[in-house]
């Protein structure tokens, strides 16, 4: 796989190898102590909370989408804001079909790839 070259780019990888069910292409995007909040602000660390959180998707076939992306770069970091969606179906045939407004710090790398320090899937709404 070649470096992603700018944080959209690492988002768009992301976002396939997450509909293609392929949780250690996802983690690849994070550095290995990246934080994740969850939609109550609750904060977790590392790539096995991460891979938690993503099991629970790809149990579900789910899909990833995102509406709209803006990111803000200053030298060595920068800001993804984005709208998103994901839809897949439950083991008992209801269909999950869920969004959000996600703000994502990401870091470039050494290699001039871009990586995902903070991942707020649920942006201002862990203020609400």
């Amino acid at each position: 796989m070649m470096p992603t070259t700018t944080p959209q780019a690492m988002l768009n990888e992301l976002i396939d190898r997450f509909n293609a069910g392929d949780i250690d292409g996802v983690l690849t995007h994070y550095e290995p102590d990246a934080i994740s909040i969850d939609k109550s602000g609750n904060t977790s660390t590392g790539e096995e909370n991460l891979r938690n959180a993503f099991e629970t998707f790809f149990t579900m076939k789910a899909q990833l989408t995102l509406v709209n992306v803006k990111t803000i770069v200053t030298g060595d970091i920068g800001c993804n804001y984005s709208k998103w969606e994901i839809t897949g179906e439950h083991s008992d045939g209801k269909i999950l079909r869920i969004k959000g407004s996600a703000i994502d710090v990401v870091r470039r790398q050494m290699n001039g790839s871009w990586k995902i320090v903070i991942d707020n899937p649920w942006g201002t709404a862990i203020v609400d």
